[in-house]
């Protein structure tokens, strides 16, 4: 029953949209490559954001580098989710901005100790309220030794729940698969000690390893890496 009325509800909500999330264009954001120590007041109101900076901002590079993105005012206080692909960024900031004065910061980098955070662990989520008549800007702050790849995405609603709901039977799906042909070679192993079935066990754990990083996994997996703050 219960089962029911959470589709009933999704279908509901898919047609009670009240904000146009297509409206905000995520393609090619206005970048900033910040080289020097820079204030957070400078970045939010004087540094030169430009939309060709985007490219460049998508690989790696030994820069902070921030996003902005500006959401079309609302007619009434609307709740928007934003959702991040990318677990392997060391240091990632997202401050939300209304009028120029920030009241929101939350941090999701992988050597960050997570602010903000639900009671379990369902990746790269900020939940947005924008406000009528008034100027909601969200901007991104991120550093890595790693690739910089920003896949952002908006959700809204119902589309929110489908998503989450979806990523999870996806992810569970891949584990389950790994972890049996992981259990299905151990045994077989442990029966024949074929050197093969070694190769498949190290394998299979290298698969696992790299499926849990990229959940976001990392956090715990490198411990010495671990930054407070």
């Amino acid at each position: 029953m219960k089962f029911f009325l959470f589709l009933f509800a999704l279908l509901f909500g898919s047609y009670a949209q009240a904000y146009d999330v297509d409206k905000v264009v995520l393609s090619s954001l206005p970048t900033y490559l910040q080289k020097d120590k820079d204030s957070l007041p400078f970045i939010f109101s004087k540094a030169p954001f430009d939309k060709a900076n985007y490219k460049a901002s998508q690989r790696f590079s030994d820069h902070v580098i921030w996003h902005k993105i500006h959401f079309p005012t609302p007619n009434k206080a609307v709740t928007v989710d934003l959702q991040m692909n990318n677990y392997l960024i060391d240091d990632l900031d997202f401050y939300f901005l209304q009028n120029g004065k920030q009241t929101q910061h939350w941090r999701r980098g992988a050597n960050q100790t997570w602010q903000n955070q639900v009671a379990y662990y369902n990746g790269i989520w900020i939940q947005l309220t924008l406000q009528p008549e008034q100027d909601n800007t969200l901007y991104i702050r991120k550093q890595s030794r790693g690739p910089l790849l920003t896949p952002l995405q908006l959700h809204q609603n119902a589309d929110t729940a489908i998503t989450k709901l979806s990523t999870t039977l996806f992810w569970t799906i891949a584990l389950t698969s790994v972890l049996v042909l992981l259990a299905f070679n151990f045994i077989i192993f442990l029966q024949f000690r074929y050197a093969a079935f070694g190769y498949y066990l190290a394998f299979h754990c290298f698969i696992l390893l790299s499926l849990a990083m990229m959940m976001g996994a990392s956090r715990w997996f490198f411990l010495n890496s671990y930054i407070t703050g």
